[in-house]
């Protein structure tokens, strides 16, 4: 047999076709066969098998010989395993060549031997798995072999079908059957060349999506990339594909696994034993995402399927809030032409999924049938760190970098901060951060966009406050790869930031100046620049930024005030020995520093004020160089004062505070800072020196003190002023009268303070001194707010100018000097001039007024009771306090509204806040012997502190709360702060429940009510739910009962706290209900004749306190129906197929069921006689958004009906719309009836009166006033009958009628009688020529209101009045005439 193989592959060789024919017909058929099989193994094997079937020839007789071949070529290939890859791949491209000359009942034998064979596979088990499985290929040539036959006759059936059908049946039973992972890939390979119809991809899809699903995490990966092959040419098994390997990982690995095996702890990983590691699953996950990228770059359309499914995140945040989903999608930013798309939906989502946490925080309805965002940084964090470890940062980088720019990019609505927008700010922040601390050489590309913000968007905090968050987590990253550099471009680029941006900025970059010494040569050579700026914000920076290094390089000695004299002024030196590679110890820094800030005394009054502010937080922080500073201000006072002598009393000429420029006065030198300044360090040094061990504090000490002497015992006319004195700012005299009184004012204040610290609160001398310092300051403050006298001297200065004029005593030149004075003036008066410096007022620290606050509520130690008691008992001064103490959380509530919390930079301003508001609540909730002269005050500061600090400072609750009483629960943390808030909210109530007692009693008891109440409502917005909170609900639920007052400003604020815990915490349909019934018995029916029974336990709500709980009612119900439209919205997008963690049909009844238990309480109110006006416009403004989102949830089940027809039934949806077609739209419509009579008869009687008073009214005013009144009634209208249409949508879908009753009222009604009718027809035609004349007039001003109505009122107008469509289609010459009848009739009617 040998030397028939060995002819065999000579003849075929040699391609001599006609002796290879003769050959093998003239063999044993099945000896030749045999000779074939066993040559498979060999490498002639394929060449074997070609001549052969060459041999054999292509007639039809001889196709059985070549089916034998074929059959047991593949039984051999399928068999043996000893057959090379690369040699069995050649043989199936041989047979597949083959099979292309059988016949169809050849092909049914192969197909039935293949699959009997893919039986064989499956039940072989792991062995079979080792097999060359490339025979599968087979399948897509008899695919199309078999498609292309006209009949065929299956083996198993014996009937002959087409071979389409044949076909499809063939592909049926291949999905049938179960495929092992390595024939899932070997099918799918086939299923790709098989050229598959778009039902036989689907078909295909379903099966191999099992197979996905089943699949283990080592196979997933080659499985994929066949798939994404196989679904190339469909878009929707494309979107099924991503979705499916999403939800594949997901149940794989949940986020809680994820974050537990980012941080590892012996007890996690005991609990967690799978047949899998972590980092298998995220290595094959970033295999995936590699294969996604690449085939996007291709075009494939599972990229456009990724960007639809960011797009439609926005409506369901939660669903691309998972570590697969977000890592695909920040994967395709790498491709170019979908970068944008997807940044764009990125952000819209989390800006959404923010948006819905604070829905969720303040709606316990909304709470319970939305599901929570995850920790979104922390999700982030995850994928960064996955990413470098296991692959694909090449792939997301760049986009982690550039959807961070746009999150910080957000700027907030109408420029005020809120909670959404300071979110994406921290988020854009914290991304940075970790994108540097994992890749350190990242910050190459971050450092250089942020600073370019920084200096373009110089009243944008978030990029400093990103360049602080960066800095602090990433400090010792950015010194590393090269980083310098941009760090050093930064500190170069300091001088062009704003006084706010760069003060931000250096004290972001202190970390790195600790680390790195080198890189406080180039921040001093800037700051040295800086203060020799001509630009009066670059002086404020390098003023705060020498401030910032004073601040941070702390010295051990108070040796620097004895270098000071040898300094040279300037930073030169310092810079000449880090030149020279010196390192400066501190003292050397911080006295070279202070040198150069003497030249701070000679700069803008802008500057000085940083640099006295700036001096104060210095020594709080760097208290040994008080000393230094001491010889600063020392320096300064001889040069301001005067003071020579130490008995006299100094005295300051105000005349050197005020500097004229273009004849008007500013101010020069803000003197009042300076003395503030100068009382807070003299204070610091006497904490850290004793007495006699500095000359110079000694004699500022008694220099502060002579000063308070002096200016204590001053009177009016002593500081140079009289109360006739001309104090109109107008003025240039009046103007520079007015800043001296405002710099004595503040003078006064620093004055103030250092008494306060020196003992004001214990020795009754002292709190002497400091009740006669304050009067001095009331006087001059009475001086400055008296009433103006009436001007004066008019006619004397016109005669005046007439002498002038007349004696030719002024030149041209003098005349047009006058006018740019006069010009300069008013530029000033305007506010345009730049360079007018305006001083703040209020020269106190919330140091001092924190500790006098605490000794005058709190401190009850005998001896100190007689100085406090002379204090207590002088209202004028506690009243002041007050003044001072709102004016200063003003301030800084307006400032930090801005900035927001800037971590330790903000510690003093954090704590000093806190001291005050514990103290104002201690005093105000415990004390068993207040202040009653302060409580009302008191509890007003309190409820400003509390606000400031909640909003101001929302990572530091937990102090806030605790803070506020002496217990410490233990338990309560940052995000469960009930533990602590439940006994303070106990004592508020307790004290609520005092002061309602005394309502009856007390006068005043019924003013301290509101704020209590709204300390109560400000603690009980950081309640959270749950157990704990039951309490504090049920105690607000037994005072609302109980509580009856006629006080409309008190029952407001109880109303608003009721409604509160109502939409946060415990929601009750039944309280809108109740309410709404009891306006309804207050107010009347509609029907006069119908009585309405008054609700009970509502005796807050009276006649007098209607009008006022009415809106705040119809505001809670809008609440609540706006949380049901952000419910609807969100499940539109879930109308096909909802997530596991979704109950679809629990959360549509959840819907419905609210919308009732608001739509109850709305047929109360358009029962109700409301008056009209704007609680009439307030109601059918609920009412309008009502049906709107009515017609948006009958849009929502027209699309859910499309997949579950039963749904309207099943959520009671049914029953609402019959609710408010039979009750609420027909009361509707009477309500409408009942409000345009009330403005008619208003309207009569406005007339009446005009007439009486033969006072005329102008048209366009009565026709404003018209459309005013009545412009929410059409859009009513058109809201309920676009409710209406959208049922009847909804109806047709589901095969049934929804009944609704015709309306019944219109914007505007023509009324016809049969009389009226009647008389058109007969006198059309009679009309004389003069009426035909007047009444074209008359037409013409009837068009034009008719046509200024209809432009106002849209086309719901012409919807309404389809009735009258016959009127309208007649001829234009008929219309004209037919509308100068009516004209004539509604003037026959009028006169009758």
């Amino acid at each position: 047999m040998s030397g028939i193989k060995e002819k065999l592959l000579t003849l075929g060789r040699a391609g001599k076709t006609e002796e290879l024919t003769k050959l093998v017909q003239n063999q044993d058929m099945d000896g030749l066969v045999e000779i074939v099989r066993r040559s498979l193994t060999s490498i002639d094997g394929p060449a074997m098998f070609l001549y052969t079937r060459q041999g054999i020839g292509v007639g039809p007789e001889l196709e059985k010989n070549r089916l034998s071949l074929i059959k047991t070529t593949l039984q051999e290939l399928i068999r043996n395993i000893c057959i090379q890859s690369s040699t069995a791949k050649t043989i199936t491209e041989e047979v597949e060549s083959a099979i292309r000359n059988l016949g169809s009942e050849s092909l049914s034998v192969l197909v039935e031997l293949l699959i009997r064979c893919l039986e064989e596979v499956d039940k072989g088990g792991g062995e079979e798995e080792e097999k060359d499985l490339s025979w599968i290929q087979i399948f897509s040539t008899l695919f199309s072999e078999i498609k292309e036959k006209e009949f065929i006759t299956p083996r198993d059936t014996l009937v002959e079908i087409t071979g389409a059908e044949y076909r499809r049946r063939l592909i049926s039973s291949l999905c049938d059957m179960r495929w092992n992972h390595c024939a899932s890939i070997s099918m799918c390979l086939m299923f790709q060349q098989a050229k598959l119809s778009t039902a036989e991809l689907e078909e295909v899809w379903v099966k191999m999506n099992q197979c996905l699903q089943r699949s283990d995490i080592k196979d997933v990966a080659p499985l994929f990339h066949q798939l994404l092959k196989l679904v190339r040419t469909s878009s929707v098994c494309s979107g099924k594909l991503i979705t499916s390997i999403t939800q594949y990982f997901t149940s794989k690995m949940t986020l809680a696994r994820r974050v537990e095996e980012s941080q590892p702890t012996m007890d996690s990983m005991e609990l967690i034993q799978t047949d899998y590691s972590a980092e298998e699953i995220q290595q094959t996950e970033g295999i995936i995402i590699y294969y996604t990228a690449q085939a996007a770059k291709m075009g494939h359309p599972a990229a456009k399927e990724i960007v639809k499914i960011a797009r439609s995140a926005s409506s369901f945040p939660v669903s691309l809030m998972n570590p697969f989903s977000l890592f695909n999608c920040l994967a395709l930013t790498s491709v170019k032409q979908y970068s944008d798309a997807i940044l764009d939906n990125l952000k819209l989502t989390i800006s959404k999924g923010f948006t819905l946490e604070g829905s969720r925080e303040a709606s316990v309805w909304f709470r319970t049938q939305t599901p929570g965002m995850p920790d979104v940084a922390g999700l982030f964090s995850l994928l960064i760190s996955q990413s470098v470890r296991f692959g694909g940062w090449d792939l997301i980088g760049q986009g982690l970098v550039d959807l961070s720019l746009m999150m910080l990019d957000t700027q907030p609505p109408l420029g005020k901060m809120n909670s959404k927008t300071r979110a994406m700010h921290n988020l854009g922040a914290a991304i940075l951060a970790k994108v540097i601390k994992k890749h350190s050489s990242s910050a190459q590309i971050i450092i250089p966009k942020i600073t370019n913000r920084i200096i373009v968007n110089a009243k944008s905090q978030q990029y400093t406050y990103a360049l602080m968050h960066i800095i602090r987590e990433a400090t010792t990253y950015l010194l590393e790869d090269g980083n310098g550099v941009v760090i050093t471009n930064l500190i170069e680029n300091i001088h062009r930031l704003s006084y706010t941006a760069g003060r931000r900025t250096l004290a972001a970059l202190i970390p790195l100046m600790k680390i790195n010494r080198s890189l406080r040569n180039p921040l001093i050579l800037v700051l040295r620049k800086a203060l020799f700026s001509r630009n009066i914000h670059t002086r404020q920076v390098g003023v705060s930024g020498v401030f910032t290094l004073l601040k941070t390089f702390k010295i051990s000695t108070n040796m620097v005030s004895s270098q000071l004299s040898q300094s040279s002024g300037s930073l030169s030196q310092m810079s000449i020995d880090i030149h020279r590679g010196g390192v400066a110890s501190n003292d050397a820094l911080c006295t070279e520093l202070l040198g150069v800030l003497r030249r701070c005394f000679s700069l803008q009054p802008s500057v000085k004020i940083v640099f006295y502010q700036g001096m104060n937080e210095v020594v709080s922080k760097n208290p040994e160089l008080s000393e230094g500073f001491l010889e600063l201000l020392h320096l300064h006072i001889l040069e301001l004062f005067g003071v020579g002598n130490t008995e006299t009393l100094p005295e300051l000429d105000l005349n050197k505070t005020l500097v004229e420029k273009n004849g008007s006065w500013s101010i020069s030198e803000p003197a009042g800072w300076f003395l503030h300044c100068l009382q807070t360090v003299v204070s610091k040094a006497e904490q850290i020196m004793d007495a006699g061990d500095s000359q110079v504090l000694d004699k500022l000490s008694g220099f502060m003190e002579r000063l308070c002497e002096r200016y204590s015992e001053c009177e009016i006319a002593d500081l140079g002023f009289d109360l006739t004195d001309n104090l109109d700012r107008k003025t240039p005299d009046g103007k520079k009268r007015c800043l001296k009184i405002d710099i004595l004012m503040t003078m006064y204040e620093a004055m103030m303070e250092f008494v306060m610290t020196h003992g004001a609160d214990k020795v009754e001398g002292k709190a002497t001194l400091l009740l006669q310092l304050h009067q001095n300051h009331l006087t001059l403050r009475n001086l400055l707010n008296a009433p103006k006298p009436k001007k004066g001297g008019k006619k004397g200065d016109k005669a005046k100018k007439e002498e002038k004029e007349d004696g030719n005593e002024t030149n041209d030149g003098e005349k047009e000097k006058e006018k740019e004075k006069e010009k300069g003036m008013k530029r000033k008066r305007d506010g345009t001039d730049p360079d007018e410096f305006t001083m703040l007022p209020h020269a106190f620290s919330l140091r001092s007024l924190s500790v006098l606050l605490h000794s005058l509520l709190e401190n009850r130690t005998p001896d100190t009771q007689t100085a406090l008691r002379k204090l207590r008992e002088n209202d004028e001064f506690l009243a002041y306090i007050q003044t001072i103490l709102s004016a200063l959380l003003t301030r800084y509530s307006s400032s930090m509204a801005v900035t927001g919390d800037e971590g330790v930079h903000s510690d003093n301003i954090f704590r000093y806040i806190l001291n005050i508001t514990s103290t104002l609540f201690r005093h105000t909730m415990m004390s068993p012997e207040p202040i009653l002269e302060f409580m009302q005050s008191g509890l007003e500061l309190l409820v400003s502190g509390l606000q400031l600090l909640l909003t101001q400072f929302p990572t530091r609750k937990l102090a806030i709360i605790n803070s506020l009483t002496d217990s410490n629960p233990g338990k309560a943390s940052e995000t469960d702060l009930n533990p602590a808030l439940v006994p303070a909210l106990r004592l508020v109530m307790k004290k609520i429940s005092r002061i309602r007692d005394e309502l009856n009693e007390n006068d005043t008891a019924g003013k301290m009510l509101p704020p209590i109440l709204g300390v109560y409502s400000i603690l009980m917005q950081e309640l959270k739910e749950g157990e704990s909170a039951e309490g504090p609900c049920e105690w607000m639920k037994k005072f609302s009962e109980g509580f009856s007052s006629e006080d409309t400003s008190l029952s407001k604020h109880v109303v608003k706290l009721i409604f509160l815990i109502n939409l946060r915490l415990q929601f009750s349909g039944v309280l809108c209900r109740r309410t709404a019934g009891q306006l309804h018995c207050i107010y009347g029916d509609l029907d006069t004749t119908r009585e309405v029974e008054a609700s009970k336990n509502m005796s807050f709500l009276n006649e007098e306190t209607a009008d006022i709980i009415l809106p705040l009612l119809v505001d809670h119900m809008d609440q609540n129906i706006e949380y049901v439209d952000q419910a609807i919205t969100w499940l539109k997008s879930l109308a096909s197929s909802a997530p596991a963690q979704v109950n679809q049909p629990a959360v549509e009844l959840s819907i419905t069921e609210h919308m009732a238990k608001m739509v109850a309480p709305s047929l109360e109110l358009v029962n109700t006689a409301l008056p009209v006006g704007s609680i009439s416009d307030i109601t059918l403004k609920f009412l309008i958004k009502l049906y709107r989102i009515l017609g948006n949830l009958a849009n929502y089940f027209f699309l859910r009906a499309r997949y579950s027809r039963g749904s309207v039934v099943g959520s009671k949806f049914d029953k609402l719309l019959r609710m408010v077609g039979t009750q609420l739209s027909p009361n509707v419509y009477s309500l409408i009836t009942y409000i345009q009579r009330k403005f008619k008869e208003q309207e009569d009687e406005a007339k009446a009166a005009r007439v009486r008073k033969k006072k005329v009214l102008d048209p366009n005013l009565a026709r404003a006033k018209v459309l005013r009144e009545t412009k929410e009634i059409p859009n009513l209208i058109f809201q309920i009958e676009t409710f209406e249409k959208n049922m009847a949508k909804v109806g047709k879908r589901i095969n049934e009628k929804f009944d609704f009753k015709l309306p019944t009222s219109r914007d505007f009604r023509i009324k016809l009688t049969e009389e009226h009718l009647r008389e058109l027809n007969d006198d059309e035609s009679e009309e004389e020529s003069e009426d035909e004349s007047g009444d074209d007039a008359e037409n013409s001003r009837n068009q034009t209101t008719v046509s200024s109505q209809d432009q106002s009122q849209g086309s719901v107008l012409s919807v309404q009045n389809r009735s009258h469509s016959q009127v309208s289609q007649e001829p234009s010459a008929k219309k004209s005439k037919l509308a100068s009848k009516l004209s004539k009739l509604k003037e026959n009617k009028s006169m009758k």
